[in-house]
């Protein structure tokens, strides 16, 4: 199922939203709902659970890329100051120094990184 932002980016090994959606439904506790998902990955469980409307969901991870996705999902921004911090990126951009080398970045170097994720080969 490809709804909402569940495919994006895509992940390794992701729990279907459906599976999710009906356990919630069935074993759920409406706005009572604490939820732990102890291996959040790609955060289906907890978008799934801000659907639900549940109380509280927690996920972690040993994968900061993980982590890093779930909060992507699940953070509830105010459009208005995205936008004006997008106007003020637009217009501030000559000052930015587009070089970066992510290899000396330690967020992207984690062990299983290269095991979950392989190089594209352009042709």
């Amino acid at each position: 199922m490809n709804e909402l932002n569940h495919q994006l980016p895509s992940y390794p090994a992701m729990l279907m939203p459906l599976i999710v959606r009906n356990l919630l439904e069935q074993y759920g506790k409406g706005k009572d709902t604490v939820l732990l998902d102890p291996y959040v990955g790609a955060g289906t469980t907890l978008v799934e659970a801000q659907l639900y409307g549940a109380k509280q969901a927690i996920g972690i991870d040993l994968n900061p890329l993980a982590v890093l996705i779930s909060k992507s999902k699940t953070t509830k921004y105010d459009l208005e100051k995205l936008n004006k911090q997008i106007r003020h990126f637009r217009d501030n951009t000559n000052q930015i120094n587009y070089h970066v080398d992510i290899q000396d970045n330690e967020f992207f170097n984690f062990s299983i990184r290269d095991f979950w994720f392989k190089e594209k080969k352009c042709n």
